[in-house]
């Protein structure tokens, strides 16, 4: 009895939208981590104030 490889299995393709949207993850992913520890950093323990500004024109 031998085992036939029928190959059914996902296919490994990354399309364009697929490279789009890991793209715009890691730019959404990297600003998450990265601006608030800027923020923090420049205006120390102000910077929450900094946020709840930004917010409050945005609204």
């Amino acid at each position: 009895m031998a085992i036939t490889n029928t190959n059914e299995g996902l296919k490994r393709v990354v399309g364009v939208p697929g490279l789009a949207l890991a793209i715009i993850n890691g730019v959404i992913g990297a600003s998450i981590f990265a601006l608030p520890a800027i923020v923090g950093i420049a205006m120390g323990a102000f910077g929450i104030f900094s946020y709840i500004f930004c917010s409050i024109m945005l609204a």
